[in-house]
């Protein structure tokens, strides 16, 4: 019976992860290849969008942390 809590409250968390990271896909930029992330780099509309390596890095600690 703890199996089946556990697998539920995982599988919450992680269908709230990935809702949270889909609404503004910009975020993961640095997920995709490097031709993509300079192509979009290079676009004048996501110039000011483009999230630093530092917030990507205070992001994982604090995902690290919570989890």
């Amino acid at each position: 019976m703890i199996i089946v809590i556990e697998s539920i409250v995982l599988c919450a968390m992680f269908t709230i992860m990935v809702y949270v990271m889909s609404r503004e896909p910009i975020k993961t930029l640095y997920n995709h290849p490097p031709k993509i992330q300079e192509r979009v780099k290079s676009l004048d509309a996501y110039k000011d969008k483009i999230p630093t390596q530092e917030n990507k890095i205070i992001a994982k600690v604090f995902a690290s942390i919570f989890f």
